[in-house]
């Protein structure tokens, strides 16, 4: 998985991972448009500003 932020393309196996490597601010700003975030556990993240228009939320 890819997700573009304005400080950066981070990538991992999936979004937690992304999560654990990078802290739960990562998100913030992030391009979420098309993910596919069925069943991740995005407790504790910081989505603000960040673009869901289009991801799969469940």
């Amino acid at each position: 998985m890819k997700i573009s932020t304005p400080h950066g393309t981070l990538k991992g196996d999936n979004i937690e991972t992304i999560l654990k490597e990078h802290g739960y601010d990562c998100l913030h700003d992030a391009n979420l448009r098309y993910a596919d975030l069925r069943g991740a556990n995005l407790h504790d993240a910081n989505l603000s500003g960040a673009n869901l228009s289009h991801a799969y939320l469940h």
